[in-house]
């Protein structure tokens, strides 16, 4: 339970250094389409992002027991801003979940029937989340306003 908690803390360590990094292009910049090869919405970087942020609501969801996932205004998700916003609620909820979880929950079901584990479905997500994450850095690179780092080893030597 200590690994998965501390792979979150990485995730919440990494949302603001990306959501800076977004801040600095135009946000219609953000909507190109085809910027990310296979990308969610279109390949735009903005929409990877929206996906990114409605992957982990929606698990977020199944896990805490909501029979579905909280679903933001879609007008709020059209601007970096409403989708910031929708992050942050996402992130302090699951911190707030994760701080009631013990040792045994890691090895119950996701959701109820599955087969997969809640610390498999933590570490699952927790993936998905760096790996778009680095498509939306490729995305902002190709706009020519490359990220900062995002290395495990930038957060535990303390990076800003």
């Amino acid at each position: 339970m200590d690994t998965i908690r501390w792979l979150w803390e990485f995730q919440a360590w990494a949302r603001p250094r990306l959501l800076g990094a977004l801040e600095n292009v135009p946000e219609e910049r953000l909507r190109a389409a085809g910027l990310i090869a296979g990308g969610q919405y279109g390949g735009s970087v903005l929409g990877t992002l929206v996906h990114l942020v409605d992957v982990e609501a929606t698990w977020l969801a199944r896990w805490t027991g909501s029979t579905e996932a909280p679903e933001p205004d879609p007008a709020h998700l059209a601007h970096l801003g409403g989708v910031s916003r929708h992050w942050k609620r996402v992130e302090d909820e699951r911190a707030e979940f994760l701080a009631t979880l013990t040792e045994m929950d890691v090895d119950r079901p996701a959701v109820a029937g599955a087969k997969v584990t809640l610390g498999q479905a933590l570490l699952h997500v927790s993936n998905h989340t760096s790996h778009h994450r680095a498509e939306i850095c490729v995305g902002l690179t190709a706009l020519g306003s490359p990220p900062p780092g995002f290395d495990v080893m930038d957060f535990v030597r303390g990076g800003t």
